[in-house]
């Protein structure tokens, strides 16, 4: 049985208890609660998010095979607002967007959505994260596609598109988004400790392709999201994810901001902290492809600190 409460999910779902739940068919919709505002009252609802820098939205992967039942959600249209690339290349669309966004996807706020990608959890990690911003309740699949595939085989796959009717989410307003200017403010205040999520070349400037400037955000810290994981690309236990920030200055109760190139990857990073039992913890969606196109923005290179390249 899984060990955990369905209605109120953790951050990260095994392969293991999603085939629990569903017994790999695809989840029924239209349940009776749509519309109670309870969280996690609704449907089961999966969505494939697989995305990459290089590639994209990966939707003909989808269409060739996914776990069954799974929506496909497009990082670049669904979960990326307006005002690009003063805002950051992936700016979070904003609350009336996203409610937008969301009916049109057909995820209502009852819905219990876990989120999945392969190779990495980037793109699973911003839906999941957004949605839990506004009150979802919502989860990575822990591994991925990978994972299913290793608990349910290949066989267990279907292909085609899988589309929900239109829902009616509510608006809800995000908590835990931090803006530029909050960040600028806690440089020399030293009012939170900042965490940079990318590749160690790209924190310290070796290394930028995508960005204005190279480099990292002054006093930030660099745990990549790929130290995180395992080879077979689940996560780590609990404990060695907290010692990875506990190394880059983090505490239970300090407050952290987290960042990477565009509020993709520290998706990753953010349901980690909370995974590993960090108070509080915080997104700065524009992450440094906003901070490093403003000139008004100071910049470092180099290592940092207790940064934790491992």
């Amino acid at each position: 049985m899984s060990e955990f409460d369905w209605q109120d999910l953790p951050p990260f779902v095994s392969a293991a208890a999603l085939l629990e739940r569903t017994g790999g068919r695809a989840p029924e919709a239209g349940s009776a609660n749509i519309g109670s505002l309870e969280p996690g009252t609704g449907d089961l609802v999966i969505a494939d998010v697989r995305w990459s820098v290089a590639e994209g939205a990966m939707r003909d992967s989808y269409l060739k095979a996914h776990i069954p039942g799974a929506i496909f959600v497009d990082l670049e249209q669904d979960l990326t607002g307006e005002g690009a690339p003063e805002r950051g290349r992936h700016p979070f669309p904003d609350d009336d967007e996203l409610s937008e966004k969301l009916s049109a996807l057909g995820i209502n706020f009852e819905d219990t959505v876990i989120c999945y990608g392969a190779g990495d959890p980037m793109g699973a990690a911003r839906l999941a994260l957004m949605l839990r911003f506004v009150g979802v309740n919502a989860a990575v699949l822990d591994g991925g596609l990978e994972a299913y595939v290793r608990c349910a085989g290949e066989h267990a796959l279907d292909t085609g598109e899988v589309r929900r009717e239109p829902s009616d989410f509510p608006w809800q307003p995000y908590v835990r988004l931090v803006s530029e200017d909050e960040v600028q403010h806690a440089i020399p205040t030293k009012g939170a400790l900042l965490i940079d999520a990318r590749p160690p070349a790209r924190y310290r400037g070796e290394s930028e392709t995508l960005d204005p400037r190279p480099g990292h955000i002054p006093t930030a810290k660099n745990v990549p999201f790929t130290s995180l994981l395992e080879a077979d690309g689940t996560f780590r236990s609990r404990e060695e994810i907290r010692a990875a920030f506990e190394r880059a200055g983090a505490t239970t109760e300090r407050i952290t901001f987290n960042y990477c190139g565009s509020g993709v990857s520290a998706a990753v990073n953010t349901l980690a902290m909370d995974f590993a039992g960090f108070a509080h913890v915080y997104l700065y969606a524009g992450s440094y492809s906003e901070w490093s196109r403003n000139p008004e923005r100071a910049v470092e290179t180099g290592e940092g600190e207790g940064s934790d390249g491992s």
